[in-house]
């Protein structure tokens, strides 16, 4: 089964627009138009939150939430409750798990989580003008932190306070959020995120870093209180600053190891955090990764972990043992920047390079297991007709976007190498997953169409969609919402799987 990455959660800030809901039907052909189906709402941008679509209404004060209903009749595929919130809320993203919208004013200095499963918000009051949020993985807690040093901040703040919020605890407890300082985090933050729960022998730990110019900061929260500690990434006399691009991580009892590779630096930065001693420890160590990494992954587990790079300098992928330190490169035939990951049949671990959104035609398909072995040998190379813009997994497959507005998509089925173009879909604007079908959102000229592909048989049909869309969102059982400004008004359609 192709297993993509998680993607980043990332925060978006919200403008006022009008709002209005439509359904239709995929089989019938049409969009409906009939009025009944409408709302109007000053609500910006939808999130997908649980299986429903949530939206924020500022001229109500409330959040709408959108249910599909029934797939068998036009009436019942949406469903429209609301949730009462008397704050702003300019920005907005998903807790971690994908099951609460959460919700940042920091002019008021307010956290809030909406859970469309009870109906109900609660909101956090905060220390600080904290001006942006990372989920937690899990969805239970999430770090507030000042994004650009403070800089969007309208009050004095501190760049190196951090703050942990417990989603799940009420909202007036004591303690909730738990704030740090973190002494002698010098450089602005480039971004903050949290660690899984670290069970150790003196209780459960959240650890929250702070990525910065040559350094990371740390902030254990633990049982007894919360520890801090800055880890440079460079020595003293060096005067050539490395700023994170991306860190992936696990965790192995009580420690967490980050890996984390930078511009400026061909290696890749192990950070372990060991947080069940009397003492916060830590270690560093590097491994050379390259020149010039830009993506990284982690497969395998035990002494049987390994590290994989793409290196665009250096034209290279490598798999490094961080053990050992040691590794195996291999030059590509083709340049490429970023990994997919996935798992084949036998749920060995593969990945397939690109070369991002860049002009290329090139995919390569690499076994990871067997490149210690194998090295060039393990890579599949393959060339798609057009230039791939964005891919997108699905469970066998790999969907490949293009920039024609004749020849949209392509269909990529890793096992055997094959690409299956399709015609008619115009110029693909998103693409989405849902069940066994893929739906195409494209315009052809002043016109836009909803493509739906049965993954099982690839089978494909279209319907026209008047006016048009900029995102597809999954709307539960339902089918798949295409929202986005259309008649001066923000516009959502729903279109049903069954």
């Amino acid at each position: 089964m192709l297993r993509p990455s998680s993607p980043p959660h990332f925060w978006r800030r919200c403008w006022p627009f009008s709002f209005v809901v439509a359904a239709s039907l995929v089989l019938c052909g049409c969009v409906d138009q009939d009025p009944a189906f409408r709302r109007t709402l000053s609500a910006p941008v939808a999130f997908e939150v649980d299986g429903a679509l949530v939206a924020y209404d500022s001229a109500g004060r409330r959040f709408a939430v959108l249910r599909g209903g029934a797939t068998g009749s036009v009436a019942a595929a949406v469903a429209t409750s609301f949730i009462d919130w008397p704050h702003e809320a300019p920005r907005q993203g998903r807790s971690g798990d994908g099951k609460r919208l959460l919700v940042m004013d920091p002019a008021d200095r307010i956290l809030g989580a909406v859970d469309p499963a009870t109906g109900k918000a609660s909101a956090w009051k905060l220390p600080s003008e904290f001006t942006t949020l990372t989920p937690g993985p899990d969805g239970k807690h999430a770090v507030v932190w000042h994004v650009n040093g403070g800089a969007q901040a309208s009050s004095l703040v501190n760049p190196a306070e951090v703050g942990l919020v417990d989603l799940d605890a009420p909202s007036l407890e004591k303690d909730n959020p738990r704030v740090a300082t973190i002494t002698g985090l010098s450089r602005p933050p480039i971004r903050a995120q949290i660690s899984p729960e670290i069970v150790a022998a003196n209780g459960k730990h959240r650890v929250v870093w702070v990525e910065s110019v040559s350094m990371i900061g740390i902030a254990d929260f633990g049982p007894s209180g919360v520890r801090t500690l800055v880890v440079p990434l460079t020595p003293p006399e060096s005067t050539v600053g490395i700023v994170p691009i991306k860190t992936v991580t696990r965790v192995d009892g009580a420690t967490l190891h980050l890996y984390l590779i930078a511009s400026n630096s061909n290696d890749v930065v192990h950070l372990s955090i060991t947080v069940g001693g009397d003492k916060l420890g830590t270690s560093i160590d590097q491994l050379a990764s390259g020149k010039g990494p830009t993506d990284i992954l982690l497969f395998g587990a035990g002494t049987s972990l390994r590290v994989a790079t793409l290196n665009a300098t250096s034209k290279e992928l490598a798999v490094l043992d961080p053990s050992s330190g040691a590794g195996t490169f291999v030059t590509l035939e083709q340049a490429a920047t970023a990994f997919v990951p996935y798992t084949d049949a036998d749920q060995h671990p593969w990945a397939l390079m690109w070369l991002g959104s860049a002009n290329s035609q090139w995919l390569q398909l690499v076994d990871l297991e067997r490149v210690d072995k194998k090295k060039g040998k393990a890579i599949d190379v393959l060339k798609a007709e057009l230039v791939v813009r964005a891919v997108v997994p699905t469970k066998t497959l790999f969907a490949l976007r293009h920039s024609s507005g004749v020849t949209g998509l392509s269909l990529l089925d890793p096992a055997s190498g094959k690409l299956t173009s399709f015609a008619g879909t115009g110029l693909v604007q998103d693409m989405r997953v849902q069940g066994d079908s893929l739906f195409v959102h494209g315009r052809v000229g002043g016109s836009s169409a909803m493509s739906r592909i049965e993954l099982t048989d690839l089978h494909g049909s279209s319907v026209n969609v008047s006016p048009g869309g900029d995102k597809l969102l999954a709307f539960g059982d339902a089918g798949v919402a295409l929202t986005g400004l259309g008649l001066g008004s923000f516009r959502v359609a729903v279109f049903a799987a069954g």
